[in-house]
């Protein structure tokens, strides 16, 4: 028996299988918004595509292409690297980016983005 992939293209419809998807393979960033994925749909909708398998939707593509800028912005990061004993090691980040004509064209605005990450390890 051959297993068949559908892939067709991305409707608004399908965001939330998206978001889905983005929460079960995302586990250790924030996945995107529902008004990101929209924004991203919206900007390049004959780049994006749903794969489907017995009418599930179990992937999917967004490919920018309508992004005619190189400039995506400005970045300031803060890190902080800490050995707090033998064994652990901590590094936090914090930072922002004021996006560029690039980056607003992907997300469909001129918002700026805040992040922030803790890794923390531990050697056995």
């Amino acid at each position: 028996m051959q297993t068949v992939i559908d892939i067709r293209m991305m409707a608004a419809a399908d965001i939330p299988a998206v978001l889905e998807i983005q929460a079960v393979c995302y586990t250790e960033v924030t996945p995107e918004s529902n008004e990101s994925l929209h924004a991203k749909l919206s900007a390049s909708q004959s780049t994006c595509f749903i794969a489907s398998l017995e009418g599930d939707i179990v992937g999917y593509l967004i490919s920018l292409a309508g992004v005619t800028s190189d400039d995506w912005g400005d970045e300031v990061d803060f890190i902080v690297d800490w050995q707090a004993t033998e064994k652990i090691h901590v590094i936090g980040v914090a930072g922002v980016l004021f996006p560029g004509e690039a980056a607003e064209q992907w997300v469909g605005g001129g918002d700026n983005w805040l992040y922030s990450m803790l890794y923390a390890s531990y050697a056995f």
